[in-house]
């Protein structure tokens, strides 16, 4: 891979900033933060009771 590559530097500083860190800066706007917070925040409930559902009868099997 060559400079001619990469039409764009930033590029390279946000890979950099993932593998570095495994978060990307400013990757999206400030109000739309909250947005998705509180969508993740509203699912999370209901996915984790799904999960623990899900491990007992993994483990339950497994025995």
């Amino acid at each position: 891979m060559t400079d001619a590559h990469i039409p764009d530097e930033k590029f390279l500083v946000l890979i950099n900033d993932l593998l570095a860190s495994g978060e990307i800066p400013d990757l999206f706007p400030e109000d739309e933060v909250e947005n998705i917070v509180s969508s993740v925040r509203n699912e999370t409930p209901s996915q984790l009771t799904m999960l623990s559902v899900h491990l007992k009868a993994f483990c339950c099997t497994m025995t």
